[in-house]
Order: C-alpha cells, then sequence, then structure tokens
C-alpha cells in the first residue's frame, strides 16, 4: 500500500527477490538489505525524513552485474511529531488567524502548535517542559500580540513563539495563592488588559497583575455577594465586564470587579436550552453574547442582557452527523470578526462553528484516506465479502456508536449504520461486532442500559433488528452481551455475557441456549470475568479471555467443560504474562491466537493454538496497540486505536503504519 503514514525515526521493509542466475545485492533507498536465504526474503531499515513522503526505492543487482535500479518503489507519508496534539484547552490569535494549543511529544508537553483556521497548515514552536509543568490553559493579547500560558505548577507565563525562553510573568504562590496540581482557568480582557484566573483550592477568581505578578482577590472566598463558586468553573472576560459558569451548579453569572459581588445572568433552571457541565465558556468582544460548550456534544449561546438561551450545534444536526465531527471534551476559542467558534479534540480534530447556522468544518485536514472522521474506533473485523474493514465508531454520548467501513488499500471511510443511516433502535451501545463471511451481514452486541440483545445490520442499508434479546428469540436471558464471534457453517453466534455466560444464539430462530457456565453447565474451573471469545479453526472449541484472573480458558463446546488453556500465575502455557486480557481473535495463518491486554503500551500477544505458549511482539514506532481484526487470507493485522486511527500492522517486521485517520 502506498502513502501509509508513520511515525518519525525509521521504517522497515521487508520484500522477496529472485534472478535466473542469481541476486547479489537489494538496497533499499541507499540501505543494503540483509538476507540469509540468497535473498529470497530480505529486510532493511530505512530512515525517514520528518514531516514529509518519503519514496522508498528498492535497486537489485544479479551475480553478472546486471542492475534493476527502480525493481520496487512504495511510499511512505511521516506524521508531524505533534499530530496528536489537538485536545485541551486553545487560544485564538486574531491577528494572523491561528488557533493555539500545546504539543505532545512522548508524554511530555513539549511546545506549542499554532494552526492556521483558513488552510490548516501548523507551525510548531519548540518548548520542552516536564509533564508537571505543561502548559494547560493559554489566552492571547490582542494588543501585545502577546501569547500567556497557565502551567500545571500553577505558574503563568508569557510564551516565546521563537529561540528566547519563555517569561515568568506570576509565580505559584504569589500572595499566597497556590493553584497547582488543580482546576483552574484564565482569561485576559482585550479592552483592558486585564488577566483574572479561576483558582478551585480557593473557591475564587483572582487579577494577576502582569507587571508584578501579583494575585489579588476578586470574588470568592469571602469577597462579595451572590451565588458561591463551586470547584469547577470557567471564566471569560471582555469589554470590561467579567463571567463565570460553575459546571457544579449550571449557572452562568456575571462578577463586579469593584465589589465582588456576583449576579445571575442565566442558569439551567430557566427558560430555553438546558444548561449542565461545561468544558468551555467564550464572550464575544462586545460582552453581549456568551458561549458554553457541553459534553454531549452541543454549543449553547447566551444573550448576556436577557439570559435567554439559544441551541448554536448540537444533537441530532445532520451536518454534524454526517461529517463525524462530534464534541465531547475540548477547548474552545471565538473569533466574532468571522462568526466562528473554535474547538479542539472534537473527534480529535481542530474545527469551526458557524455561529448563525451551526454548521461544522474540518480545520485540520485528514491524514489519510477520504470521508467522515473517526472519534473512537473500537472493535475491528476484516469483511471478505466486501473486502473491507469494519469497526465500531464511539461517538459522543448522546448517540448511538456507529459501524463504518474503511477501505483496506486507499483507507477511505464511510458509515454502514449511525443515528442518520439505517433503520431501527438507536438506544443501543455496541460493544463487540462479528461479521459473516458467506454474505456479509453483521451481528453486534448491544449492551446498552435499555436493552441486553444482539443486533443484526443489513451491509447496503443499514437497517438494524434485535435478533436475540430484547424480547427476540427465547431461552436465558442476556445480562449484557460483551464479545461475540461467528460460526458461519453452523449459523451459530458464541456470546460472552456479562453474567459470566457463554451463550449460544441461533441466528436462525434468535433462540438462546448456555454453551458453558460455571455452576450451570459444563464442568471445570470457575472463570471470573469473561469478556471475549474466539474460535477453534475446527469450530468444535472456543478460548475464552478472563478479564479478572488473567487466564484464557479453552471450552468444549459440545460438553461447556472448560480448562486454562494459558496462564502465567498458574504456569500453564510458557512465555510473557497476559494481563488482564480483554480480547481474543484467531490468526489462521499463523495458527495463533491474538490478544490485546491491558499491559499497558506492551505490544501484541500471539498464543499458540497447540501450546499455550505466549510471545508478545514489542511494535516498533507506537502503532501496535489496540483492537485487533485479521485479514484470514493474507494475515495481515488491523488495529483500531486512538487517535481515530485505523492501523495495519506487519508482524514480520513488529510494525504498524497508519492506513486511515
Amino acid at each position: 500500500m502506498d502513502g501509509l503514514k508513520s511515525n518519525p525515526g525509521s521504517v522497515t521493509v521487508r520484500g522477496k527477490a529472485a534472478d535466473d542466475f542469481g541476486v547479489k545485492s537489494v538496497w533499499v533507498s541507499g540501505v543494503e538489505a540483509t538476507s540469509v536465504n540468497g535473498f529470497q526474503s530480505w529486510i532493511a531499515e530505512v530512515s525517514l525524513e520528518s514531516g514529509s513522503d518519503n519514496e522508498l526505492v528498492v535497486r537489485v543487482e544479479d551475480v553478472n552485474g546486471n542492475i534493476t535500479e527502480r525493481a520496487a518503489t512504495r511510499a511512505v507519508s511521516v506524521f508531524p511529531h505533534y499530530r496528536e496534539s489537538v485536545c485541551g484547552q486553545i487560544a485564538y490569535d486574531p491577528i494572523d488567524g491561528r488557533v493555539f494549543n500545546s504539543a505532545t511529544i512522548d508524554g511530555y508537553y513539549s511546545g506549542v502548535i499554532a494552526t492556521n483556521v483558513q488552510n490548516g497548515s501548523r507551525s510548531y514552536f519548540s518548548r520542552y517542559q516536564e509533564y508537571d509543568n505543561r502548559y494547560r490553559q493559554f489566552a492571547f493579547s490582542r494588543s501585545s500580540g502577546q501569547l500567556y500560558a497557565l502551567t500545571g505548577d500553577g505558574d503563568v507565563l508569557e510564551v516565546s513563539l521563537g529561540p528566547a525562553p519563555d517569561n515568568m510573568v506570576s509565580w505559584d504562590g504569589s500572595n499566597d495563592v497556590e493553584i497547582s496540581d488543580s482546576d483552574a482557568w484564565i482569561t485576559l480582557d482585550n479592552s483592558t488588559g486585564a488577566l483574572f484566573i479561576y483558582a478551585a483550592p480557593y473557591k475564587a477568581v483572582y487579577s494577576v497583575d502582569l507587571t508584578t505578578g501579583a494575585r489579588n482577590l476578586v470574588s470568592g472566598n469571602g469577597m462579595g455577594t451572590g451565588p458561591d463558586f463551586s470547584y469547577r468553573v470557567a471564566i471569560a472576560a471582555a469589554n470590561g465586564r467579567l463571567f463565570a459558569y460553575d459546571s457544579a451548579n449550571y449557572r452562568l453569572v456575571e462578577i463586579d470587579k469593584n465589589t465582588g459581588d456576583r449576579r445571575l445572568v442565566s442558569s439551567g433552571e430557566t427558560d430555553g436550552e438546558y444548561l449542565s457541565y461545561a468544558d468551555g465558556l467564550v464572550v464575544d468582544e462586545n460582552a453581549e453574547k456568551a458561549y458554553l460548550s457541553f459534553d454531549w456534544d452541543e454549543i449553547t449561546e447566551v444573550d448576556l442582557v436577557s439570559g435567554e438561551k439559544r441551541l448554536v450545534s448540537g444533537s441530532g444536526r445532520q451536518d454534524s452527523l454526517e461529517s463525524n465531527l462530534m464534541v465531547d471534551f475540548y477547548g474552545m476559542a471565538l473569533d466574532s470578526e468571522r462568526g466562528q467558534l473554535y474547538l479542539s479534540c472534537a473527534s480529535h480534530q481542530l474545527i469551526a462553528i458557524d455561529i448563525e447556522n451551526g454548521k461544522r468544518a474540518r480545520i485540520t485536514p485528514p491524514e489519510r484516506g477520504s470521508g467522515p472522521a473517526n472519534d473512537s474506533p473500537a472493535s475491528i473485523r476484516f469483511d471478505k465479502v466486501h473486502n473491507r474493514l469494519l469497526y465500531i465508531n464511539g461517538l459522543a454520548v448522546s448517540y448511538m456508536p456507529e459501524i463504518m467501513a474503511v477501505d483496506p488499500v486507499s483507507g477511505d471511510r464511510h458509515i454502514i449504520t449511525s443515528d442518520l443511516k439505517g433503520e431501527g433502535s438507536t438506544d443501543s451501545y455496541f460493544r463487540d461486532l462479528a461479521v459473516s463471511g458467506r454474505d456479509g451481514k453483521i451481528y453486534a452486541s448491544d449492551n446498552s442500559y435499555w436493552t441486553a440483545a444482539i443486533v443484526e445490520v443489513d451491509p447496503e442499508t443499514g437497517n438494524r433488528k434485535f435478533i436475540s434479546g430484547n424480547g427476540a428469540g427465547l431461552g436465558p436471558v442476556f445480562s449484557g452481551p460483551l464479545g461475540i464471534e461467528l460460526d458461519d457453517e453452523a449459523a451459530v453466534l458464541y456470546v460472552v455475557d456479562g453474567s459470566g455466560a457463554l451463550f449460544a444464539v441461533d441466528l436462525q430462530t434468535g433462540n438462546r441456549s448456555l454453551a458453558s457456565q460455571p455452576g450451570a453447565k459444563g464442568e471445570g474451573p470457575e472463570w471470573g470475568e469473561p469478556s471475549s471469545v474466539a474460535l477453534h479453526p475446527n469450530h468444535s472449541i472456543a478460548y475464552v479471555t478472563d478479564v479478572e484472573q488473567s487466564r484464557i480458558y479453552r471450552v468444549d463446546l459440545r460438553s461447556g467443560d472448560r480448562e486454562i488453556f494459558s496462564s502465567d500465575s498458574d504456569s500453564i502455557g510458557g512465555g510473557p504474562p497476559i494481563v488482564m486480557p480483554w480480547q481474543i481473535r484467531l490468526d489462521p495463518v499463523r495458527n495463533k491466537l491474538v490478544v490485546k491486554d491491558y499491559h499497558g503500551h506492551g505490544g501484541m500477544v500471539f498464543v499458540d493454538l497447540e501450546t499455550g505458549d505466549r510471545e508478545r511482539q514489542l511494535p516498533s514506532g507506537s502503532h501496535g496497540n489496540g483492537d485487533v481484526a485479521v485479514d484470514p487470507d493474507t494475515g495481515l493485522y488491523y488495529l483500531s486505536q486512538w487517535p481515530g486511527s485505523i492501523v495495519v500492522y506487519d508482524s514480520g517486521t513488529a510494525q504498524g503504519l497508519v492506513l486511515s485517520q
């Protein structure tokens, strides 16, 4: 596949070479490949140029000196090292039309990204900092062009966007006001140049003198009358006025900066749009309107004179659902001149929302593949019938999860079923999916609060229907279906249930029967918290992961008998331990089980089907974790992982490259 995306560093290239008289050497972009079998297979590690497309050119020479300069070529595109850094609070520079947010490298907050809101181009300003002193909040001054930051240590800095170091404005602890490691918020009033901090430990707002660094109490902590503050408050200032939104009490107040008095402007108890826990608050430059961003994908406008509320953009909007630009945890900034709100971390993108019509648009361009953005891709399967990947894409809390498809070559994405596509229940919460290798029908385990069922999805129309559970089919009742696996030949779906049972579901009738459950069906040791299931190639044996006891069980599907198949703590099967195995898939090409566990970033675990022996493969770069799908013909692995990525993984090089994002 051309144009796969890589982290900065290097890639490992492998291939085959043949010649009638023999191959003398293989070179890949100037790097000599190594081989132990006369280049029937070879391997080379090639350095990549960061932030650009890299053409990999294979040059082959035979024993007679004949050379093929371009025997094969591939292109690999390299991510900028700050690509995953659109989450968190942001600030807007209206002078140059840039959004600022902090940048992350290897767990450290290492700088600032400036994103042009017109074309999505990005500039990176390196400011290497330890995690504890990361940039946590930003404020931008239009008059001085200065970017200010509140750090994790509670300091206020003038951020340098050049080689010079940052300037300290206010040390944490100035005037005995310490806010390190606690909830805090900063805002700057561009009409006066005044900077304010909300400090959760004191439940109070302080002004910050940008010359001396002094922190002076403005409101709260005994200063002023009116509604008290809670622990989680956002503040915004404009046109000489100061406002605060209290998420715990669902109310927007104005603060008198002279007396500290707090006047209620609007609350969740008044008429109009509902107010609740907010992740963002901005006020327009004339202090006429305030905008609140809520974590169920809604933006609400509040009139600062009347207190009336208007939904700007939110749940059920067709344009946002079609684009998948969902708003959940994010920062927000306001561009009054263009009439735009800018939000970070919306489906892992920077997006713009038109204040008048609520239309959403992407600022940051897609990395690879066209189509709706991914939000939180999870359980993934290879669809042999349609030659595509299917996966569950979790959206904001107010929507049912989608099932999306991605082309395994181009990375293009489209929606199979969602709130907008397909008929049927929209109260579902999909946990796992399986796909028929005969007709491409999709089955999903629905683990929502309202329903505990198996849903069948038409792969063409996206229509959904309950086929077992929630009134469909007879037999023992589901508690909450988790992992599922399909036996196409027998038309039986095996379902791990939250009750601790392994069910067999007849796909013709929807009837349920126990395949195995300690104390009810089958002999053998009791599992603790089963979560996922895979089938042996002969379909007479199932493998079940136990999260609680970090075991894999082998279940005889005729009798329901259980035995421990692989477990480090029980000394069954050799190799590194599996810690809290969550998902399991069968790799029929290598005769192994592929296991996702909670061993941090410890790569992928392969379990031999004959012996139970375990091998942990540590991937190069960061692309080796996530839910796994296996192409049963090629043996390629595909992973769904944060941040909104679909990755193709090659076990021969222990390497994952991004296919779609």
